[in-house]
């Protein structure tokens, strides 16, 4: 799917948890829910995320400035300050750039909880209580939204690299898929406006 439409299924997805999660947190957590709906595309060059990250949208560049990070962080851990933060950053930063998209790491149950463990050291760390939920249900949007395309995404990765997907899966760039995403973005829009007054 299309950026705008996991954006679309993040917002309604951090709607729903905030009326239902306890927290203050609401802007941190709004934050942690766009990232979480955007950050499994990150091992795209041209994706969302990536426009506004990367200096040059191609592979080379993705994997050169992913590495460069996570060597980074890697070194200033050993050299520095030696936290286990970030050792896992480092790690995962590396991983993210070696990963090719949708058949790597970022779209599998395994990056999920990668991810979703390193924000959550993050949030115990500055008190930020629960707030990595958001992050993790809306990442798992992302990933049961990737389902419903044809090319479908390695959830077991890296166990299976087995590609699952919907029956009911559509082509991204078909009349059908282009239809379908623009009547999720649709729907989302009227859910998130019908229910905005009651944060106020």
């Amino acid at each position: 799917m299309t950026g705008k439409a996991h954006v679309s299924v993040g917002a309604s997805v951090f709607v729903f948890l905030s009326q239902r999660l306890p927290g203050k947190y609401v802007l941190i957590s709004l934050v942690f829910s766009i990232v979480g709906a955007l950050l499994p595309d990150a091992d795209h060059p041209k994706s969302f995320f990536n426009k506004y990250v990367l200096p040059f949208r191609n592979n080379a560049t993705k994997v050169i400035f992913y590495c460069f990070l996570g060597t980074l962080a890697l070194y200033i851990d050993s050299f520095y300050k030696s936290d286990p933060i970030l050792k896992v950053i480092g790690i995962t930063l590396i991983l993210l750039g070696l990963s090719t998209h949708r058949t790597g790491f970022t779209h599998s149950v395994f990056g999920m909880l990668i991810f979703t463990g390193i924000l959550a050291t993050f949030c115990t760390a500055y008190n930020l209580g629960k707030t990595y939920y958001y992050f993790l249900a809306t990442y798992g949007s992302h990933l049961i939204c990737d389902m419903c395309t044809k090319q479908g995404i390695p959830v077991l990765y890296p166990i299976n690299n087995k590609k699952f997907k919907f029956p009911f899966a559509f082509s991204t760039n078909s009349l059908r898929g282009k239809v379908t995403e623009n009547i999720i973005i649709l729907l989302s829009i009227i859910y998130v406006s019908l229910n905005l007054p009651k944060f106020f």
